[in-house]
């Protein structure tokens, strides 16, 4: 992909826009040089630099890179957001938690790395004839709420991000949260478990004999003071 300076600039002004950080801002928490950034329309950034905004927002590099590929337009994006969150409040539409570690057939195939680069979000799914539509939300390095709204056209297809971060998406948002709080919390409960009864890195228990994995029990109440 061949980088065009001021499709970066726009894309950066776009991105500190959603998440409601100037420029300025941008480039002192990254300890970029004042007005850098807007000198990259004739001069092209060295990579690392690149890499380490696309970071900040915990956005890919393509995508700080490129130009949008979808043909809707912002009125289009507006018309959809607004009709999604209406009708997800009246019931016409029912979201759902994707879980990745059991998902339901349809969305057997769809990876958290195709959402977000690092493969940690949560993720709502709402079916819509032959497809669905995928909320996915993630919080970047420095914990700010990351959204993106995803379409799947059919089973055949793979998901493409059709809008970032705007209000009416956070809107959507804080109401699904709200509604499946519990069973989200549930979810990473499950795999925090998981992750640490695999960990064997912790004792190393793979190597040790049949015998010393046995837990000793306590001969006395008050043994376990000594725990």
């Amino acid at each position: 992909m061949s980088l065009d300076g001021n499709v970066l600039i726009e894309n950066i002004r776009m991105l500190c826009k959603q998440r409601k950080v100037s420029i300025s801002k941008l480039e002192s928490d990254l300890f970029l040089s004042p007005g850098l950034i807007s000198r990259w329309n004739k001069s092209i950034p060295a990579l690392d630099k690149i890499m380490t905004i696309a970071e900040y927002f915990g956005v890919s590099i393509d995508d700080l890179v490129g130009r949008p590929e979808s043909n809707l337009n912002h009125t289009n994006i507006e018309c959809l957001l607004v009709l999604l969150y209406n009708r997800s409040m009246i019931a016409e539409i029912d979201w759902d938690i994707l879980n990745f570690q059991n998902p339901p057939e349809e969305l057997a195939r769809i990876k958290p790395t195709e959402l977000f680069e690092n493969g940690s979000c949560t993720c709502f799914a709402a079916g819509y004839k032959e497809g669905f539509f995928l909320l996915a939300a993630a919080y970047s390095g420095n914990d700010d709420l990351l959204l993106k709204l995803f379409t799947l056209p059919d089973l055949h297809s793979r998901p493409e991000c059709v809008c970032g971060d705007t209000d009416m998406l956070r809107q959507l948002y804080k109401y699904l949260d709200r509604r499946f709080s519990r069973r989200i919390n549930s979810l990473k409960s499950d795999g925090f478990i998981n992750a640490f009864i695999k960990d064997t890195s912790l004792t190393g228990n793979e190597s040790l004999p049949e015998e010393d994995r046995k837990i000793t029990p306590l001969r006395a109440p008050g043994d376990a003071s000594n725990f």
